[in-house]
């Protein structure tokens, strides 16, 4: 169940496109917080990981070495983003709006790619 959430978070990234600009930077920060949580509940608790389909969706049950460096990943992603937040702050009017989704998006997509 955790990877289709997962995978359904994935897809919703891309809402940061079509969302007013006010509203994306607490969209993605929401969607990388709810890919943390689920991420670090498989990395804590590997027995909750279930998969209803099996041809399509294969994956491995993390082991205490790769639930530790998940763990880690998630924890430098959190801070990262929110320090992020308020860094590029000075530069949120001076961007387009296109150009501030494509980075918030980059950002989501960064840490998907840890994390796969």
């Amino acid at each position: 169940m955790i990877p289709l959430l997962f995978l359904g978070l994935m897809i919703l990234s891309f809402g940061v496109f079509i969302l007013p600009k006010s509203t994306r930077y607490g969209y993605t920060l929401c969607l990388i917080f709810l890919m943390i949580a689920l991420t670090s509940v498989a990395a804590l608790f590997p027995r909750l990981i279930t998969n209803p389909l099996p041809n399509l969706l294969a994956y491995t049950v993390p082991d205490t070495l790769s639930s530790f460096f998940i763990l880690l990943i998630n924890f430098t992603s959190a801070t990262a983003f929110l320090y992020a937040g308020g860094y590029l702050k000075p530069y949120y009017d001076k961007q387009t709006s296109l150009r501030w989704s494509v980075h918030l998006w980059a950002f989501a997509w960064l840490y998907i790619s840890m994390i796969l």
